[in-house]
C-alpha cells in the first residue's frame, strides 16, 4: 500500500456536523502541504449547485479567518465556537501551532484568490460534462455543444415528431391505429401520445439504462411478433383458468353441494367470476386461506352438507391454486401487452431525439453519465487526467448515497489510480437514511455495502460514524430514534438495511424541547380530501403564529407537485404569504405577462391580450376613474388607435417600430415605453437575460 495514503467513509446522519468534518479535511490537505496550490490537485464533489457554494465559502471564510493573528488567537473572543472547535481538531490531528496554521493560510489564501478557476468544488454533473468536453475531440462532439436541461420538453418533441410521421411510414400508421383502437376498447383515453411521452421518459432514466442498450438491437416487427406470441400465451391461460374453474363447480354440483352451503355463497362465486373472465378484486380476500383450514361453509349448513365439502376441500384449494397461477399469468401478459406497443417504437422515439439533438447541437443532462461509462471509463487514467489537465490526488465525495452505478463506476478508475500514488486520499460522506435521488438512477445501496464489506480499492476503509445531532431538537431526535427502530424489522428484508436503521439512533446535543406532532384525518366517501387537508394545514399554520413563529420558520411538504399547488392556492386565498417553485417561475411577474401580452397584441390583435394590457396598465397607473370605464374607452379601437389613445396617459408606444427590432431589442424597448423598470424586479432581469441568451442564439439562424 502506498505511503501516508488514507480512505474515510462518514456515515454521517441529519445534523452531525458532516460538513465540518469535510471542511477540517480539506484544510488538513491544505495546510500539510509543502506547496500553496494543494488545492489544484483536489476534487470535491456534491450533488447541488447551493452545496458547492456552501463548502466553498465555508473553506474560505475559515482561511480568511485563520490569516487574521487576532481572530486565530486560541483565546480570542472574536472566533466563534465553530472556528475554535475546528481550529483545535486541526492542531490535535497535525501538530502545528497556531502561528504556523496563520502564516500557511495567508499564503494558501493569496494563492487561492488568484487561482480561483483551480478551486475545484463541483457538482457531479459539472463534473462529468467537464470530462465529456475534455473528449469531444475523440467522441466526434462539437465542442460548442449546448447542455439541454428540460429533457422533458425535448423527449415530447421527438414523440410529437414520429407521431407526425403517421401516413409517410406504413409500419409505423398501423402499429399507431392499431393500439389507439385497443386503448378505446379497454375504456382508455385514445390518445396514444401519452404513453409515448410517458414510455419515452425511460430513455433519460438511469435505472432502464442497461434495459434500454439490450431494445437498441430489436426492430418494431419482432415487437409484433412478440406481441402475436404474448396474445396466445394470455389466450392459453385464460382458457386453462376457465377449465380449472369449470372444474370446481363441476365438482361442487355433481357432490350434490348446494352454492347456499359455503359461506355468502363466496366459493363458488369466485369460480363463477373466473369462468365469466371478471378478475376484479377476487384475491383481495382471506378465501385461499379459509379454504386451506377448512373455514368455508355457511354456520346454518347441516351436517351432511358439510361432510360434503369436507370430503372436496383439497381437491377445491388444488383446483383453487392452479387456476390462480393462471390468473396471475393473465395478469402479466396484460400488463406486457399493454406496455408492448409504445416499447416497441422506443427505438424509433430515439431516432427522433437524436435527430432533435444534431439540429439544436445539444446533449441531455442526463447523457453524459453513459457518453463516460461506454466511451471514455475505459480510457487509461493516466490519458483521462491529461485531457482534463488536472490530476487529482485527493478526492471528496459528499451525498454519497445520491450516487447512481454510472456516476459510481466513472468515478472508480480515476480515484484508484489517484490511491496507487503517494499522499493520496479518498474521503466519502453519506447517509442511507438521506437517499432522495433514487427515482433518476441513485443507488444507497452502493452507500451500505461500501459501509459494511464492498471495496473497490487496494486500501481498507477507515468507517466513522457521526452519532451527535447538533441540529434537531431533543424530541425530534428522540422520535426519530424510535421511529427508526420501529420500522427496520417490520419493512426491510435486507440485513444491512435492517442494520443501517437499527444502529441511526443519535445523541442529543441540543438543549431545545422541539415538538413533534402527527395528525391522522378521519375521511369517508362524502369527504373533499382537498378541503380537509387545506383545513388542517391553515389551522396548523394560525396555532404556530399563536405561538409566536413567523411565516418564515414554517415549511409545508407534499408528495405530489399538484398538492402543493393546491395547498399554495388554498393558503394564498386565505390571505397566507408563500413563496412556492410556482410563485418563483418568471410567468408569475406581472411585469413579465404584461410584456408577452404587448407581444401577443402586436402580433394578432386579440381580445384577451388587450384586456390584460388594459387591467396591467390600470392597476399601476392609479388613475381616478373606475376600472370598467378606463377599459370601454379603449376595447372597441384597434391596435393604432389602441397605442394612441394611450398617450393621454403618458404612454408613448410604436407597433411598427417594435416589428423592426430584434427579441431582446423589442423586450427591452415595451420595459422603457411602459415604464416597467422604475424598481429592481428580479423577474424582469432573469427574463431579459433569457430573451438575450435565445436572441444570441437564433440571431443568425
Amino acid at each position: 500500500m502506498p505511503v501516508n495514503n488514507s480512505y474515510k467513509i462518514y456515515n454521517a446522519s441529519a445534523g452531525s456536523g458532516k460538513t465540518f468534518k469535510l471542511v477540517k479535511e480539506y484544510l488538513i490537505l491544505l495546510l500539510t502541504a509543502q506547496n500553496n496550490d494543494a488545492y489544484k490537485n483536489i476534487l470535491a464533489i456534491t450533488f447541488t449547485n447551493k452545496a458547492v457554494n456552501e463548502m466553498k465559502s465555508r473553506i474560505v471564510n475559515r482561511l480568511i479567518e485563520f490569516s487574521d493573528k487576532e481572530k486565530i488567537n486560541k483565546d480570542s473572543a472574536v472566533l466563534n465556537v465553530k472556528n475554535k472547535a475546528i481550529i483545535k481538531e486541526i492542531i490535535k490531528e497535525t501538530s502545528l501551532t497556531v502561528d504556523a496554521i496563520n502564516i500557511k493560510s495567508t499564503q494558501i489564501l493569496k494563492h487561492l484568490l488568484k487561482n480561483y478557476a483551480s478551486f475545484e468544488i463541483s457538482t457531479i454533473d459539472k463534473f462529468t460534462q467537464r470530462i465529456v468536453r475534455s473528449f469531444s475531440y475523440e467522441l466526434n462532439i462539437d465542442a460548442k455543444y449546448e447542455v439541454e436541461i428540460d429533457e422533458e420538453d425535448l423527449l415530447n418533441k421527438a414523440v410529437d415528431r414520429l407521431i407526425s410521421k403517421a401516413g409517410e411510414d406504413s409500419e409505423l400508421t398501423k402499429l399507431f391505429i392499431d393500439y389507439a383502437f385497443e386503448k378505446t376498447d379497454d375504456n382508455k383515453n385514445w390518445d396514444i401520445s401519452l404513453d409515448f411521452r410517458k414510455i419515452a421518459k425511460i430513455l433519460v432514466n438511469e435505472n432502464s439504462y442497461e434495459i434500454i442498450k439490450g431494445m437498441q438491437k430489436n426492430s418494431i416487427a419482432e415487437f409484433l411478433e412478440l406481441k402475436k406470441y404474448l396474445k396466445a400465451l394470455r389466450k392459453n391461460s385464460i382458457e386453462n383458468s376457465i377449465t380449472y374453474a369449470q372444474q370446481a363447480v363441476n365438482l361442487i354440483k355433481t357432490n350434490g353441494i348446494e352454492e347456499k352451503s359455503f359461506s355468502r355463497e363466496t366459493l363458488p362465486n369466485h369460480f363463477n367470476k373466473i369462468i365469466n373472465q371478471n378478475y376484479k378484486g377476487i384475491y383481495n380476500n382471506q378465501l385461499e386461506n379459509n379454504l386451506s383450514v377448512g373455514h368455508v361453509y355457511s354456520s346454518k349448513i347441516d351436517q351432511d352438507q358439510k361432510k360434503l365439502i369436507n370430503s372436496i376441500q383439497e381437491d377445491l384449494l388444488k383446483i383453487y391454486r392452479k387456476a390462480k397461477a393462471s390468473i396471475y399469468k393473465v395478469k402479466l401478459y396484460n400488463n406486457l401487452l399493454n406496455n408492448i406497443t409504445p416499447l416497441s417504437i422506443i427505438n424509433a422515439i430515439n431516432n427522433e431525439l437524436i435527430n432533435l439533438k444534431e439540429e439544436d447541437n445539444s446533449i441531455l443532462i442526463s447523457e453524459f453519465n453513459k457518453i463516460i461509462n461506454e466511451e471514455i471509463k475505459n480510457q487509461p487514467a493516466p490519458f483521462i487526467y491529461e485531457k482534463i489537465g488536472t490530476k487529482y490526488k485527493n478526492y471528496f465525495i459528499d451525498e454519497f448515497q445520491d450516487t447512481s452505478n454510472l456516476q459510481w463506476e466513472n468515478l472508480i478508475p480515476l480515484i484508484e489510480n489517484s490511491l496507487s500514488s503517494e499522499n493520496a486520499s479518498l474521503t466519502i460522506a453519506g447517509d442511507a437514511k438521506q437517499s432522495i435521488y433514487r427515482w433518476r438512477g441513485s443507488q444507497v445501496k452502493q452507500f451500505i455495502e461500501l459501509i459494511n464489506n464492498t471495496n473497490p480499492f487496494n486500501i481498507e476503509p477507515n468507517v466513522i460514524s457521526l452519532p451527535n445531532n447538533y441540529r434537531s431538537s431533543k424530541n425530534i431526535v428522540e422520535f426519530n430514534n424510535g421511529f427508526f427502530t420501529h420500522i427496520s424489522p417490520l419493512i426491510f428484508n435486507d440485513d444491512y438495511f435492517k442494520k443501517n436503521y437499527l444502529e441511526a439512533s443519535q445523541e442529543i446535543k441540543q438543549n431545545k424541547e422541539g415538538y413533534v406532532n402527527i395528525r391522522l384525518l378521519n375521511k369517508d366517501k362524502n369527504t373533499d380530501e382537498n378541503q380537509l387537508y387545506n383545513d388542517n394545514v391553515l389551522e396548523i399554520i394560525n396555532s404556530c403564529l399563536k405561538n409566536g413563529h413567523q411565516l418564515k420558520d414554517i415549511c409545508i411538504i407534499t408528495r405530489k407537485r399538484k398538492e402543493g399547488v393546491i395547498i399554495a392556492d388554498f393558503l394564498t386565498e386565505k390571505g397566507i404569504d408563500i413563496i412556492s417553485s410556482e410563485s418563483l417561475l418568471i410567468d408569475s411577474s406581472p411585469d413579465v405577462r404584461f410584456i408577452l401580452d404587448t407581444i401577443n397584441y402586436c402580433l394578432n390583435e386579440g381580445v384577451a391580450s388587450k384586456i390584460e394590457i388594459l387591467n396591467y396598465l390600470y392597476k399601476d397607473n392609479k388613475t381616478i376613474e373606475l376600472r370598467d370605464d378606463f377599459i370601454r374607452k379603449f376595447i372597441d379601437l384597434n391596435s393604432v388607435s389602441f397605442y394612441k389613445k394611450l398617450e393621454e396617459y403618458g404612454f408613448y408606444f410604436e407597433k411598427t417600430f417594435l416589428a423592426k427590432l430584434s427579441i431582446y431589442e423589442a423586450v427591452e424597448y415595451i420595459i422603457y415605453s411602459f415604464k416597467i423598470n422604475e424598481q429592481s424586479n428580479s423577474y424582469l432581469q432573469f427574463f431579459l437575460d433569457f430573451t438575450l441568451d435565445y436572441s444570441s442564439k437564433f440571431q443568425f439562424l
